[in-house]
């Protein structure tokens, strides 16, 4: 377990003793021998596919081989500019919070309030978001997060982010993002009159919901649907006209 404010790796066994695996208290980006290196506040670690165990602290990566008890520093640190892209002598970190090793050792890194992958070369490249905090949905670049945290990835490919501050659970596609083309076969509502629209979907999905659908000057009700159909009821509000025209 990652022990932040101790500046150490602790180890748990099954009977419940706990001692410390690396780490002298001390906070600092020393390598070298697990008996003298020095961590700073630790925040995440998973094995590799080599059983390295890979380490984020606040503003490096760090690897621990356990064979021959080596701490080194993969990319970033004190001295690297904070929250810096580029090739593994340049790149920086601001806040790494959370850490993903997929099968092909590609680390992806929860940075302040963005998603960065390290690569196997060390470079390291922004996914989604950014330094700056917001809760904004669209494109991933100009998405915000609001100090994200945990991190997993779906069968799909997708990552789904706790965002820690906004209290809400954030999906990134990793390919492009379903299509849906909304309908109707009225022409005008006036006075409130309800009418029907459809959603087609251009693959199956299975977490569409109503409160994907956001409405002005009127209500939604009546979502129902399955795959690649859906459909609703919009209620305008009162002494209100609607016109639409073709597929919105």
């Amino acid at each position: 377990m990652a022990d932040a404010a101790g500046n150490r790796i602790r180890k748990i066994d099954i009977k419940g003793n706990v001692t410390t695996l690396i780490g002298t208290g001390t906070s600092g980006y020393n390598d070298g021998d697990i008996s003298i290196a020095t961590l700073a506040n630790p925040t995440d670690l998973r094995f590799d596919s080599n059983g390295d165990l890979i380490i984020t602290t606040t503003l490096g990566v760090r690897k621990l081989n356990l064979t021959t008890g080596q701490l080194s520093t993969l990319v970033g640190g004190s001295s690297a500019t904070p929250f810096n892209d580029g090739a593994m002598n340049i790149a920086g970190f601001a806040a790494l919070q959370g850490l993903l090793v997929d099968d092909n050792d590609i680390f992806y890194l929860v940075d302040r309030h963005a998603i960065r992958y390290l690569a196997s070369d060390g470079s390291v490249t922004t996914l989604a978001g950014s330094s700056t905090q917001g809760v904004q949905n669209g494109a991933p670049l100009s998405s915000r997060f609001f100090f994200p945290n945990g991190l997993v990835q779906d069968s799909g490919g997708d990552f789904l982010l706790a965002d820690k501050a906004s209290h809400t659970i954030r999906r990134v596609f990793t390919s492009d993002p379903p299509i849906i083309t909304i309908g109707t076969n009225e022409s005008t509502s006036i006075n409130a009159s309800s009418f029907q629209i459809s959603f087609i979907i251009n693959e199956s999905i299975s977490d569409f919901a109503s409160t994907d659908v956001t409405v002005t000057n009127g209500s939604l009700s009546g979502f129902a649907g399955s795959g690649t159909k859906y459909k609703a009821t919009i209620t305008p509000a009162a002494r209100s006209e609607e016109r639409r025209e073709g597929k919105a």
